[in-house]
């Protein structure tokens, strides 16, 4: 009798995992912002950061609109879905990496590619437990929101030095073991559909056709 297996179908994350994804993006938006912050003075010329600046001025609607909504979608379509989806052919691993490190070289400047490399390795790793292209998604429009609002909102000084970035770069390590612990063998596709009576009955008699087309060729063989 030919077996025939039920389709695989997703098995969306619970409560735990969704809210635990979140305060980790949440964390990682703090720790790349305020890192980025603190490391720009040592890194690039006051002539440089002056442009920055005023660059950072009063942002329109459009770049709004493109770094939190259009970024977002299309960084996740190319290098989660596409990306990540067809190097999976030679290995996870591979694909991890290597659509990370693309995503990350994507963002300009050297301390952004260095804040883009975690952000590529948690969105990849969201869409690599969920193999749903919305939840990273939406974990990515929230980084984006959470950094858009600490560039254009003023806060303390203390908030831009290195000793703030450290603090919360342990926060988000912290965030993220307890990510990791919730279920490192996670997969969300593991659950099968139930069959209804009808779909049992017509299985059942596409394997009886199978068998019998099987048996007429293997005698007339």
């Amino acid at each position: 009798m030919t077996v025939m297996k039920p389709d695989l179908v997703y098995d969306p994350p619970d409560g735990k995992y969704i809210k635990a994804t979140a305060v980790l993006v949440v964390f990682y938006a703090f720790v790349a912002m305020f890192a980025v912050n603190a490391f720009i003075p040592l890194v690039y010329s006051p002539e440089y950061i002056s442009e920055l600046t005023a660059s950072n001025a009063a942002p329109s609607f459009r770049l709004l609109f493109t770094n939190i909504i259009l970024a977002p979608v299309t960084e996740e379509l190319l290098y989660r879905r596409y990306l990540y989806g067809v190097l999976s052919e030679i290995g996870k691993k591979r694909a991890f990496v290597i659509s990370t490190m693309f995503f990350a070289l994507s963002h300009g400047t050297f301390l952004h590619v260095c804040a883009a490399v975690f952000g590529g390795i948690l969105f990849c790793a969201i869409y690599a437990r969920t193999y749903q292209l919305k939840y990273s998604i939406a974990a990515h429009i929230l980084f984006n929101l959470v950094a858009t609002c600490i560039v254009y909102i003023p806060y303390p000084d203390f908030m831009y030095t290195v000793w703030w970035s450290i603090t919360l770069l342990a926060l988000f390590v912290a965030g993220l073991v307890y990510w990791i612990k919730i279920d490192p063998d996670v997969d969300f596709r593991k659950k099968r559909k139930e069959l209804t009576e009808e779909q049992k009955r017509d299985r059942e008699e596409i394997s009886r056709i199978v068998d019998s087309v099987m048996a007429e060729h293997n005698n007339k063989s």
